[in-house]
């Protein structure tokens, strides 16, 4: 599979990232450190898709990285939190542990995302 610069569809990316990002726009309460960190990603995996570059298949990986470490930090959250973080005697406390379940999860998904990419890259080098 390779990735060109024609393939990118402009109205598919847009509705992606609406999408995604309606739901923190139009949730009750207060803004919180996480809606930041989801915007960040969210702008770096749209500026990976639009942004003129002389080596576009290098930040179309990382766009491409990107999205899919946030899925998965999205699938293992809930796990992690029950594992890592059980528990808590107050509302604030259970929101502080989902919180810290969902950091975690971000991180690691970025990580092992990231490593298996690249290796399978060098191992199963584009035709």
């Amino acid at each position: 599979m390779t990735l060109d610069e024609d393939r990118v569809d402009p109205a598919a990316l847009l509705l992606a990232v609406l999408a995604t990002s309606a739901q923190f726009t139009i949730e009750s309460g207060a803004w919180g450190p996480l809606n930041t960190v989801i915007g960040v990603i969210i702008g770096l995996i749209t500026l990976c898709f639009t942004w003129p570059s002389k080596r576009p298949l290098a930040r179309y990986r990382v766009g491409y990285y990107l999205a899919l470490a946030f899925v998965a930090a999205i699938t293992i959250s809930w796990p992690i939190e029950a594992w890592w973080f059980p528990g808590g005697a107050t509302v604030e406390e259970v929101a502080h542990n989902a919180n810290k379940a969902t950091y975690a999860s971000l991180g690691i998904c970025i990580l092992l995302v990231t490593g298996v990419g690249e290796w399978r890259l060098r191992r199963y080098p584009p035709a």
